[in-house]
């Protein structure tokens, strides 16, 4: 019995079922073999060495615009190849901040723009406005990813 259960595995393997979605780092997925399902990924640094961003790339980002991919490729499938949900568990960083963050790797990704945090919350200088066309034109890409990416900025006990 055990074995056929995990000959089921090797089948669904072998019908692209187990591959996992890119973290965009192709060097880090030939070893973690992408983000998988039901795998714990632990990140470990120093205060201010990056963490968050990294894990916001390879594991929510990345990820995300990959299965966004996948489906597009898959339009006309019955049983789609991969699923996509992710519970961000955020207590040091609100939820408005962090799609904020998100905003300006999609600018980055979508028009090769750096622009960060502060400039688009006219910290230093009021944003211009074709950059809060740019900037509001990334609303329907975030809230789509809303749909699979659910935040918890709050203490959750």
């Amino acid at each position: 019995m055990i074995f056929d259960n995990f000959l089921e595995d090797v089948d669904r393997g072998r019908q692209g079922f187990n591959v996992g979605l890119s973290t965009g780092i192709k060097p880090l997925d030939q070893v973690i073999t992408g983000v998988q399902r039901a795998t714990y990924y632990l990140i470990g640094g120093n205060t201010g060495t990056g963490k968050t961003a990294f894990a916001d790339h390879a594991f929510v980002l990345k990820p995300y615009a990959n299965f966004l991919n996948n489906r597009l490729s898959q339009k006309y499938s019955e049983t789609p190849l991969i699923s996509f949900r992710v519970f961000y568990y955020s207590m040091e960083i609100a939820a408005k901040r962090k799609i904020a963050k998100w905003v300006c790797w999609l600018m980055f990704e979508r028009h090769k723009m750096i622009i960060d945090i502060n400039e688009v919350y006219s910290k230093r200088s009021t944003l211009s406005e074709e950059k809060y066309r740019l900037i509001s034109s990334c609303r329907d890409y975030i809230e789509g990813m809303m749909e699979y990416i659910h935040i918890f900025d709050h203490p959750i006990n």
